[in-house]
């Protein structure tokens, strides 16, 4: 006599947005050997590069104007990091103080690798491990959460 398991695979969507709950769904998805894929869906923008959000709403129209500078902050680190710099801890630095001084209170901004979300070391960087970069700042009272793969 033969048994055959019949296992269903459903498929979840998510979106990069929130790429640290993105990692840890696939994450617990495998450990429990959930038979669901996980997909990830590219962050939606408006015109001006600001990841939709609902919190968006809470902007007022200047914090709305500026909120863009999230987004352009993590082109710059991703260009830096394309463009060969290795010193990872030194683009953080800059790409932070960079925030702070346009009225941003930053809680953080890190480049990890993709695929854990471990701090990359110089082998990592040297091999072109994925690497992403994220961040969460407050503009005003509302905090805005935002990510760019590397």
């Amino acid at each position: 006599m033969k048994l055959f398991a019949c296992v269903q695979l459903r498929v979840a969507v998510f979106g990069k947005k929130d790429y640290q709950q993105l990692m840890i769904i696939r994450r617990m998805c495998r450990q429990f050997q959930l038979p669901v894929e996980i997909l990830a869906h590219e962050t939606v923008r408006d015109e001006h590069g600001l990841a939709l959000s609902s919190r968006n709403r809470y902007l007022s129209a200047e914090h709305a104007a500026q909120a863009p500078e999230l987004y352009a902050c993590l082109q710059a680190v991703q260009a830096q990091v394309r463009a060969g710099a290795t010193d990872l801890a030194q683009i953080e630095h800059q790409a932070r103080q960079q925030l702070d001084a346009t009225g941003w209170e930053v809680d953080y901004l890190s480049i990890r690798r993709q695929s854990d979300l471990h701090v990359p070391d110089a082998a990592d960087v040297q091999a072109n491990e994925p690497l992403v970069a994220l961040a969460a700042a407050k503009l005003g009272a509302t905090r805005l959460i935002d990510n760019l793969e590397l």
